[in-house]
C-alpha cells in the first residue's frame, strides 16, 4: 500500500496516489505503526505531496509531523532525515522563507557529507537547492557556485537526460543573464532545449518558462522576432496545459 501511494506522488499520478493515501492512513491509524519509519515515510511523502499541488498549509503540518517523529526517534542522521530536511528547505522557500529555507538546506547537505554521500546524485538535488536560494537572494556569484557543482555532478553520474539536469542548466543561464553573461546564458538555455525536446518533455511548465527565459533573452538584444517566436512558443504551451490564468 505505501510503495503504490509513494509511487503515485513521484510519478505525478494524484488519482492513483489518493486511493493507496485513503487505504495508508486507515492502516497507520490502527496505532501499531505509528512509531515505525515507514509511517514517518508516510507523512514526508504526504507533504511532498501536497507541496507538488501547491497546498503549503497542508504540506508543512505533514512535514513537520514527520520531523517531531523522526527526531523523536533519534533518526537525526539517517538519510531519511536529511531528505526530509531538503523537503523542508523546498517548503520554507515557497513561502517566502528563505533564511530558514537556506538553514534546512545546508543541515541536509552537512549531514551527507557526515555520511561519505557528496557524490551522489542526492547530494547533487541539495546542491541545486542552495543555489536556488542564494539566486533568490541576489548572491548570483554564490548561486553558480552550487549550480556548476550540481551540474558537475549530475555529468559525472550519466543524468544528463533527466529533468533536474535540464532544470539546473536553465537555472545556470538565467544566472549568467543576470550577471550579464549574454552569450554564456545562451549556450546553457540552447544546451537545456535540445536536451528537453530530444528527452520529448517540450510540453512541460520546465520547457514553457525556457522558452519565456530565452525570448526575455533575445528581448534585451533588441532581437524581437526571435523574442517573440519564444515567446509565442511559451505561452502555447501554457495555454495547453490551462495554467495561463492559474
Amino acid at each position: 500500500v505505501l510503495s503504490g501511494y509513494i509511487s503515485g506522488v513521484i510519478l505525478n499520478r494524484y488519482d492513483e496516489a489518493i486511493v493507496f493515501f485513503g487505504k495508508a492512513e486507515k492502516l497507520f491509524s490502527a496505532g501499531k505503526l505509528q512509531n515505525s519509519p515507514r509511517y514517518f515515510s508516510f507523512l514526508r511523502i504526504t507533504g511532498i505531496f501536497y507541496l507538488s499541488r501547491g497546498d503549503l498549509k497542508s504540506a508543512l503540518e505533514y512535514l513537520m509531523k514527520a520531523k517531531e517523529k523522526t527526531e523523536k526517534n533519534g533518526m537525526q542522521e539517517s538519510m531519511a532525515y536529511l531528505l526530509l530536511l531538503d523537503n523542508m528547505g523546498t517548503l520554507s522557500s515557497r513561502n517566502g522563507d528563505n533564511t530558514a529555507a537556506l538553514s534546512y538546506h545546508m543541515k541536509s547537505k552537512e549531514g551527507y557529507e557526515k555520511l561519505g554521500m557528496k557524490d551522489t546524485r542526492i547530494y547533487s538535488g541539495v546542491l541545486n537547492n542552495i543555489g536556488i536560494i542564494y539566486e533568490n537572494t541576489g548572491r548570483l556569484g554564490d548561486a553558480l557556485s552550487y549550480y556548476l557543482k550540481s551540474k558537475d555532478l549530475d555529468e559525472k553520474h550519466g543524468l544528463r537526460g533527466t529533468r533536474d539536469y535540464l532544470g539546473s542548466l536553465q537555472n545556470i543561464g538565467h544566472v549568467y543573464s543576470m550577471l550579464g553573461n549574454d552569450k554564456k546564458a545562451m549556450d546553457e538555455y540552447t544546451a537545456s532545449q535540445k536536451g528537453y525536446e530530444k528527452c520529448n518533455l517540450d510540453n512541460t511548465v520546465e520547457y514553457s518558462n525556457l522558452m519565456m527565459n530565452i525570448a526575455l533573452l533575445h528581448h534585451s538584444q533588441k532581437r524581437y522576432d526571435d523574442a517573440d517566436k519564444f515567446y509565442l512558443k511559451s505561452k502555447k504551451i501554457f495555454e495547453k496545459l490551462n495554467l495561463m490564468n492559474s
